[in-house]
């Protein structure tokens, strides 16, 4: 059923009944699993059909990007405060570019630990980390709750698929195009490219799925557009001067 989600033996199962391969002759089951991986996080990259929250208590001025180790991050994306260690986070920063800041405070980053004074902002220094400006002053306590589409990866055979089960009925063309295309005995490009060309209906159809049934996005939320993909990321001129 579709509102059932398979398992990663179910998903192979299928794909390798449509190679006609059961003993696994020309494609090892290590194989098919990367193909159903990448097809999962190919639909996880273009919908971010699935998040993941995360709550993070310290007193440091900045947080690294492999705290998140538990559910691995795609980006960032909502981030809220509170000042308490155990309060309801439902301030949410404003997120904002290091040229943002020297439009907005030209000495920002003179700025250290006003009192009284909570981060409002939050930044990113590198790609591996984000801060918060105004600084924390680095002995109180801060709880932040960070909200980001998650790396949707399974690993063994009973791990059950994350994107919604109604995608599923994608997961065939795409490895069976892949494994077509893969250099070697059972190479079959005419084949593959028949079923690359089923692999873009079904996009196309789980794309006018997504339009038609499901609410629409935030502005922010939304992958690919120039001002979600810029918020948080520094570029020469950038923002216009």
């Amino acid at each position: 059923m579709l509102s059932t989600k398979p398992t990663l033996a179910t998903l192979r199962a299928s794909v390798r009944r449509e190679l006609l391969d059961p003993t696994g002759k020309w494609w090892s089951n290590a194989e098919l699993d990367g193909y159903i991986n990448d097809w999962q996080q190919s639909l996880q990259s273009q919908f971010e059909f699935v998040w993941g929250v995360s709550t993070i208590t310290t007193t440091d001025t900045s947080i690294s990007l492999s705290t998140f180790t538990g559910t691995p991050m795609m980006r960032l994306d909502a981030i809220y405060f509170c000042a308490g260690g155990t309060d309801t986070c439902t301030s949410r920063m404003a997120p904002r570019t290091m040229s943002d800041l020297d439009t907005l405070q030209r000495d920002w980053r003179g700025v250290t630990n006003p009192e009284g004074v909570l981060p409002c902002v939050s930044y990113q220094t590198d790609a591996n980390s984000v801060a918060f400006f105004p600084p924390p002053n680095g002995t109180s306590t801060y709880q932040y709750e960070f909200e980001y589409p998650v790396l949707c990866t399974m690993t063994v055979g009973t791990n059950t698929m994350q994107i919604p089960a109604w995608t599923q009925f994608s997961v065939i063309p795409y490895c069976l195009y892949r494994a077509y295309s893969r250099f070697g005995p059972a190479q079959d490009l005419r084949k593959a490219g028949r079923r690359r060309r089923q692999w873009d209906r079904k996009l196309s159809r789980i794309k006018s799925t997504w339009d038609a049934f499901l609410p629409d996005k935030a502005e922010q939320l939304r992958p690919g557009r120039r001002w979600a993909s810029d918020i948080l990321r520094t570029r020469p001129g950038w923002p216009p001067r």
